[in-house]
């Protein structure tokens, strides 16, 4: 999953359970992923910084940005 500006592209991924999501800082401005439920918690990540996590749980999983909590975004475990 990227994370470009604002955003994190796509705003919904949907993975078999047992796949390892990982999340890329493309952009400028640090930023994080933050599980809802708290299932993960990336540390910060500067450009190019990656974080990566293995699903197990099947479900709607939402996550935000920790840094600006207005980004938004779902992994759908199946």
């Amino acid at each position: 999953i990227r994370i470009v500006d604002y955003e994190f592209q796509p705003a919904s991924t949907c993975v078999t359970a047992g796949s390892t999501v990982t999340w890329r800082n493309d952009g400028v401005q640090t930023h994080s992923a933050k599980a809802d439920l708290g299932a993960w918690d990336s540390p910060l990540l500067t450009n190019g910084g990656s974080f990566a996590t293995t699903l197990t749980q099947n479900g709607t999983l939402t996550y935000y940005c920790s840094v600006h909590p207005f980004m938004q975004a779902s992994v759908v475990v199946q």
